[in-house]
């Protein structure tokens, strides 16, 4: 996708397999500004599962998609990544759900010095996967965007080369206690502490 908007939503992507940076199952390119919404995102394969490059959905320059209340699960790559972020650059990646994936969210390695993006990824459930929040490049203690009431849970590491971000936000560390996750059913059940644990607060 480049240039103007686009509207992406009620799909499944599934069964396809990455073998090129670009050929993943959602590319946003230069300055576009699509909303992605209410996709299922599902056993999606890549030549690139633990690079910058290997996501269901790839953001790279000046992009700034709406990414929101999709269903990612058992892709290999990321459930998103942004891999060469730009200073215009403003996505937001919000009320997702991303479960056994090698990475929930992925980033390049930003350095505090970099004038900041408007990047904001909030309200997401990431868990049993690989990597919850993973930045490529240098440790981070923080990291150089918004990131704020996400649950990241049951991953190798919820938090890969940035410091843990659990108890700051409004991100927590819990079971989100889906209905049925063996079975794909990814609803909150009535005990789930993820209910009203997110914010209305929109970007």
């Amino acid at each position: 996708m480049q240039g103007s908007s686009s509207y992406v939503a009620h799909n499944v992507f599934e069964d396809n397999f990455q073998n090129a940076p670009t050929s993943t199952p959602i590319f946003v390119d230069i300055r576009a500004t699509p909303v992605i919404e209410k996709n299922t995102f599902r056993n999606n394969r890549s030549r690139f599962p633990t690079t910058i490059d290997g996501a269901a959905i790839l953001i790279q320059g000046e992009a700034s998609p709406l990414i929101r209340n999709n269903i990612f699960h058992d892709n290999e790559g990321a459930a998103v990544s942004e891999r060469i972020p730009r200073p215009n650059a403003s996505p937001v990646i919000i009320n997702n759900t991303m479960v056994r994936n090698t990475a929930g969210f992925r980033r390049r390695f930003v350095p505090p010095t970099f004038p900041p993006t408007g990047l904001v990824v909030r309200n997401n459930i990431m868990v049993d996967g690989q990597f919850g929040l993973e930045v490529q490049g240098p440790s981070d203690p923080a990291p150089q965007f918004t990131f704020d009431y996400n649950l990241l849970s049951g991953n190798e590491a919820n938090y890969f080369r940035v410091g843990d971000q659990t108890g700051t936000n409004g991100n927590i560390s819990v079971d989100p206690r889906f209905i049925n996750s063996a079975g794909n059913n990814f609803r909150l059940g009535a005990s789930s502490p993820a209910i009203d644990a997110g914010t209305e607060l929109l970007p």
